[in-house]
């Protein structure tokens, strides 16, 4: 999985045109360090990610009232219907966990070595198989 820093975003033509190329090769690729006050939102669409990386301040947000569970809820949902998985970072409690599964987030990592017991996925290994079987088959269809 090739892992693309937000960064990236401000030189969008050649980026994207070298990401596609890779993304054609077969390479999955990740956007890392997604959070809501800076991240340009409508360029998901544009590199289309197997997977987006939200930043910790996202992390620190869940639970701390209704709106921003709204809000992360939100964002979740919009990267799914992309049809990217979205990742949480700094995850370092269970409950923190359940909330994002809640939300159908279900990769995670732990915030530094001390909570890393905190890092995993509640996908099913037949989840996972089905959906590179699909990627497959839209490569060999296009």
């Amino acid at each position: 999985c090739l892992e693309i820093p937000s960064s990236v975003f401000d030189d969008e033509d050649s980026c994207s045109k070298s990401i596609r190329k890779l993304k054609d090769a077969g390479f999955h690729t990740m956007i890392t360090g997604v959070d809501a006050a800076s991240f340009p939102l409508m360029r998901i669409a544009d590199f289309e990610p197997e997977y987006v990386m939200l930043d910790e301040a996202i992390t620190a947000s869940i639970g701390k009232d209704k709106r921003s569970d709204t809000c992360i809820c939100s964002l979740i949902t919009l990267i799914r219907d992309l049809d990217a998985e979205p990742i949480a970072t700094g995850v370092a409690s269970a409950e923190t966990a359940e909330k994002f599964y809640e939300f159908e987030c279900s990769y995670y990592t732990g915030a530094g070595s001390a909570t890393g017991d905190f890092s995993g996925n509640f996908l099913q290994e037949r989840f996972i198989r089905r959906k590179n079987q699909e990627h497959e088959q839209e490569q060999s269809e296009a």
